[in-house]
């Protein structure tokens, strides 16, 4: 049983964000935005925008959460998420999370609500298929488009083009803009987004999920990989592997990702102390629950409960 490879070269690239006005972009007007990016914490920021275009954002590794028109997108590794340029967006709670994160904003010529798509002289679409696609992604059930394949490459080959330009590149560019809207509506309209197709795209051994699903019910259990590992009758590294190809992270991380979540729904109840919070989930102390909890929210545990704790537990504080 392997966990399966990925393109490891576009992990090993330099972060690099193309924002509008970049030199690089001069070329192609289209293009509004491109960035690669791996976040090592959390921050708050990402408030709700629209976009003058379409954006497309990949998760090479961790996870990511959006809010789009209201509703909840959260995207994992190997997923994508595409918004239009009339939807309201950003991170959930305004955050951004940690993780390896690509993406890309295209302007077209013309895209209105109706799904009348044209994207203008620079593109190798026809118009016919042009006009296909803008009524798959105005009828996108939601932002989230699920799994897809070859993305990696597409966003390292961009990557490339972008940064050391060659003759040919603008084409290239040009071609690999139209590979990923065909990537994302070809995903659209043929593929479920929800948990279960992930856990089948991924096929995830049923050890592996169960054991996922034990982490996620009793985080603040003191955890040993090697022991995770014997459950699911692995090796530490194939254990690993098959961890972080699921789910973005590695089985601490993951770990401490399920305390986070943990910590929030009793941070929503101000009767227990946050020190009764940290050690119950297995910090050495409140100051290391203060810390890992900032680095992956964007905000202390005091100022997540001040922010989400419910009217009824503010009625108990004044008692």
């Amino acid at each position: 049983m392997k966990a399966g490879t990925k393109n490891k070269n576009i992990h090993a690239v330099s972060p690099r964000i193309f924002s509008p006005g970049a030199h690089e972009l001069a070329p192609f007007p289209h293009l509004f935005m491109f960035g690669m990016h791996k976040r090592s914490a959390a921050t708050r920021g990402l408030q709700a925008h629209y976009n003058p275009g379409i954006e497309i954002c990949y998760v090479l590794e961790g996870e990511f959460e959006w809010t789009v028109e209201g509703r909840h997108v959260r995207i994992r590794p190997g997923e994508a998420s595409l918004t239009l340029p009339w939807q309201l967006h950003g991170g959930r709670e305004n955050v951004i999370g940690r993780g390896h994160l690509a993406w890309v904003i295209i302007k077209p010529k013309r895209f209105i609500k109706n799904g009348t798509l044209t994207l203008g002289g620079w593109s190798g679409i026809d118009r016919e298929t042009a006009k296909e696609l803008g009524m798959i992604f105005t009828r996108m059930p939601s932002a989230h488009i699920g799994r897809v394949e070859r993305m990696d490459a597409v966003f390292l080959d961009m990557y490339r083009e972008l940064s050391a330009p060659m003759i040919g590149s603008a084409a290239r560019v040009n071609a690999l803009i139209d590979e990923l809207l065909l990537i994302c509506a070809r995903q659209v309209s043929c593929s479920k987004t929800d948990a279960a197709s992930f856990t089948q795209a991924h096929e995830v051994p049923p050890q592996i999920d169960a054991i996922l699903r034990v982490m996620r019910e009793e985080p603040g259990k003191d955890w040993a990989l090697t022991a995770l590992a014997h459950d699911a009758g692995l090796k530490t590294t194939a254990f690993s592997a098959w961890v972080k190809r699921v789910t973005g992270f590695s089985p601490m991380e993951y770990v401490i990702r399920a305390r986070i979540e943990k910590a929030k729904t009793l941070l929503a109840d101000r009767r227990i102390p946050i020190t009764d919070i940290s050690f119950d989930l297995g910090f050495s102390s409140s100051q290391h629950f203060t810390n890992v909890f900032k680095k992956n929210t964007g905000t202390t545990p005091t100022g997540y409960r001040n922010a989400h704790a419910s009217p009824a537990t503010h009625a108990d504080d004044r008692r």
